[in-house]
């Protein structure tokens, strides 16, 4: 059976363990020995791990010194970069916006340098209906303006006119004077006001350029004089003006449209 083959193994493998022979005992001299040596084992293995320790600290030592002035100088060396990029655009800027500020202001006078420079190409008549007296001061002003030329005319001396812009002064005529209107009514004044725009319109327009500007130098008044509005049908440009300073302006602006009109059909 297969059972009793091993049994009787088991048991004989236990009668040789039985009969190995102990180990003899060890006497205190070889104890003493064997925990020197152990001792002496663990003394070189402490003092090793301890050297071992020392220049694992002397290496990082060395190593964070040499990180830290190598970081140190990276360092330095980005706030500086830093610090000429920041430089550098702040002086892009300002040299861009003072540029951007020199130009502007250039082509502003170069725009001003062109308008002055039309201004002194343009001719201006200036007629005042029914009148025989010196020039008034509107006239004069518009000398100082910077025209090429300002010619008066007055009701004895008017001739055919070659001015870029005329001006039919009706405030310096005598038939629509303050003194002329004082005794009238409301409705009376304004019926001279429209006649006298009418006639005096008629009459430049026969002796004016065909491509001319008439500007219309009338006091203002509380109604609207309706004969400047349909001058349109007669002339193609024209204008109104109410007081000195509006005038100058006016006439200025009817200079611009002159020059622009002859340079666009020329």
């Amino acid at each position: 059976m297969v059972w009793h083959v091993a049994f009787f193994s088991g048991i004989h493998y236990l009668t040789d363990l039985a009969q190995t022979p102990a180990p003899p005992p060890l006497t205190s001299a070889e104890v003493i020995d064997l925990l020197r040596q152990s001792n002496e084992d663990l003394s070189n293995s402490f003092n090793q791990f301890l050297d071992l320790m020392k220049f694992l600290l002397v290496a990082l030592g060395a190593l964070a010194g040499v990180a830290t002035y190598i970081f140190g100088k990276s360092l330095g060396d980005a706030r500086k970069v830093a610090a000429d990029i920041v430089q550098q655009e702040v002086e892009r800027k300002i040299a861009t916006q003072v540029k951007d500020a020199v130009e502007d202001e250039i082509d502003s006078v170069r725009r001003l340098i062109g308008r002055e420079r039309i201004i002194s190409d343009i001719t201006v008549d200036y007629f005042v209906p029914g009148s025989d007296a010196l020039p008034p001061a509107e006239a004069t002003f518009l000398k100082t303006r910077g025209f090429k030329r300002v010619s008066y005319w007055n009701e004895t001396d008017l001739v055919d006119l070659s001015g870029q812009v005329v001006v039919l002064d009706l405030v310096n005529a005598p038939i629509l004077s303050v003194q002329m209107l004082a005794d009238l009514s409301e409705d009376e004044a304004h019926d001279r006001r429209e006649k006298s725009v009418i006639d005096n319109a008629t009459r430049l327009l026969g002796r004016m350029g065909d491509r001319a500007v008439l500007v219309i130098y009338i006091r203002p008044a509380k109604r609207r004089v309706a004969a400047i509005d349909d001058l349109s049908s007669q002339i193609t440009y024209y204008a109104a003006a109410n007081t000195p300073v509006n005038l100058i302006g006016v006439v200025a602006d009817a200079g611009y449209v002159a020059h622009g009109w002859r340079r666009l059909v020329s």
